[in-house]
Order: structure tokens, then C-alpha cells, then sequence
């Protein structure tokens, strides 16, 4: 079977190539294949004690599934406790009026993380049930809920990126040929962009030109800087500068930004990274982003 990975804002696993998100949410995941909803998953932080119990029926009560009959627990299978390693889990079934699914609920001590999957059953999952179940003991077996390495991995449609786990996700948007994602650590931000097709965006245009429609830079010159994938072009600039730059300094520290952007001819994909931050920030994190940053 083909599998890709996932990732999202904490979470990993890897899952069959053909599914994709569908919804996404900074805590939320609904991924669907060529027949409709396959897997549903959403995860937060628990503060205070925690019940299984009490945790079931809060968030199973608000998902896809919330006007669904007869949810109730279930034995945790063998395969799926051994597949789940550390993790204290409970199983669940529920029934809709077209479709039903099978779960679990997941709490990890360690980083206090409580994590809802629930797969999603046709009748045709249901006949073929032991190539159903191989897929969700892969994909269980796979789950991650945070870092060991202080980096985080997103990997989400076609973009692939570390960022360090420090910086928190504030914002993202996946429109038809732009994604963006913005983080954010203290007074340092992070912004990853993704375009494409880069064929018919570049047509009339070059990277300089184009990166000035659709990102706001000085009126300096960019650089040309070795990235993997060809060459990119690069812009840096303060805030420290200009008629008002005795006032600035009197209240904040100069303010430094960085852009790249790139094309990746193969890939047929422009994609950028830009940091801003002050005069303390630590910079080499955006090249260490720049570097991991990539479509896959």
C-alpha cells in the first residue's frame, strides 16, 4: 500500500496516499478519499484530571458524528493496544443513519494531549474488513502526539516544512494555487508561502517581480542565495532606518525582516519563507526553515 505522512500542528501518522484533508483546523483534521470521510481526528491539551469517560462523550458529541445513535465503548482490540505502545486508550463504535465508525479516545501522560480518532465505515470498509483493519492498525501504530527533538513537522497536501516547536501556529490558509501559514515565538514571526503553478505565474514575469505583487518588501535590491532545489532570490531590511528612526530607537529595538522566495522548476511550485523579529532574535532559525521547507 502507497502511504504518505501527515502532519499537523503537533500531530503525525502516516496514512494511505489517497487520502487527503478535507477540513482543517489549528486542532482538527477530516481527511476523505474518493468515496467520502475516512478518518477524523482532534486533540487539545488537558488541564487537571483526566477521564476517558468524561472525554468521550464531550468530544465525540462534536464531530461529523454528533447526531450519530448509539455511541458506546468497546473492548480496545489487541492489535490496536499494542499498535498504540504508551498511550491509555479507550474504544468506541457509533451508528448514523448512512454511515458508522470505530475510535479511540487517547490520553499520553507524558505531554498531557488527549487525541479523538475515528474512523469512518461503509459498507464496502465492512467487507473488506481485514484490509480495513491492516490500515488502521498502520495508521495507529504510526500516531505521534508531540516532539522528542523540539522541531515540529507539518506536512499537509503538497508542502513539508520543520519549524521549531517554540513557534505556536496563528494563522493558515489553503486557497486554489496560495498557501500560507504564519508562526509565531515571542516577538519573532515565521510566514511560509507556497504558489503554484509556478509555469503560468512566471509566464510574463520573474521571481522579483512577482514576489513584489504578492509579498510587501523594500525598495532594495534582492540578493541572489544558494537554496536546495536552484537559485532564490532574497531581500533584507530594518525598521531602524528612515526620518523616524531616533524615535524607533528610543522605543523598541531595531526590527529585522527577512524574505526568500524560490522556484522549484520540477515541482512547477514557488515557495517562500520570511522572519521578522528584533535585533536579538535568533536568525538562523530561518535558515535552518528555508532549507527543510520543500513540496513533497
Amino acid at each position: 500500500m502507497n502511504v504518505k505522512q501527515v502532519a499537523w500542528n503537533g500531530i503525525r501518522f502516516m496514512a494511505p496516499a489517497r487520502w487527503e484533508a478535507r477540513e482543517i483546523g489549528k486542532q482538527y483534521l477530516l481527511l476523505e478519499n474518493e468515496s467520502g470521510p475516512v478518518l477524523e481526528i482532534k486533540w487539545h491539551r488537558i488541564k487537571g484530571t483526566f477521564s476517558h469517560k468524561a472525554q468521550l462523550k464531550r468530544l465525540a458529541g462534536q464531530g461529523r458524528n454528533k447526531k450519530a445513535k448509539n455511541i458506546k465503548e468497546s473492548p480496545l482490540p489487541g492489535e490496536w493496544e499494542k499498535a498504540l505502545g504508551n498511550y491509555q486508550a479507550i474504544c468506541f463504535d457509533w451508528q448514523g443513519q448512512a454511515v458508522g465508525g470505530k475510535g479511540v479516545i487517547l490520553y499520553c501522560p507524558e505531554c498531557r494531549n488527549a487525541t479523538l480518532l475515528q474512523f469512518y465505515l461503509t459498507q464496502r470498509n465492512r467487507r473488506e474488513s481485514e484490509k480495513t483493519e491492516k490500515v488502521f492498525r498502520n495508521l495507529l501504530s504510526s500516531f505521534q502526539d508531540h516532539s522528542k527533538n523540539g522541531q515540529q513537522l507539518y506536512a499537509i497536501f503538497d508542502i513539508k516544512a520543520v519549524i521549531p516547536k517554540d513557534f505556536q501556529l496563528t494563522y493558515f490558509r489553503f486557497a486554489s494555487g496560495e498557501f500560507e501559514l504564519r508562526f509565531k515565538c515571542k516577538a519573532q514571526r515565521a510566514t511560509l508561502y507556497r504558489w503554484g503553478l509556478a509555469s503560468v505565474l512566471l509566464q510574463n514575469s520573474d521571481l522579483d517581480r512577482f514576489a513584489e505583487t504578492h509579498v510587501h518588501l523594500p525598495e532594495e535590491e534582492s540578493q541572489a542565495v544558494s537554496q536546495p532545489g536552484g537559485t532564490a532570490r532574497e531581500w533584507q531590511w530594518g525598521e531602524d532606518s528612515g526620518r523616524f528612526r531616533w524615535w524607533r530607537r528610543i522605543i523598541a529595538s531595531p526590527y529585522l525582516r527577512k524574505f526568500r522566495i524560490w522556484h522549484l522548476e520540477k515541482e512547477d511550485r514557488i515557495l517562500g519563507v520570511s522572519m521578522e523579529g528584533n535585533a536579538s532574535a535568533d536568525f538562523r532559525i530561518y535558515d535552518q526553515i528555508c532549507a527543510e521547507y520543500e513540496t513533497i
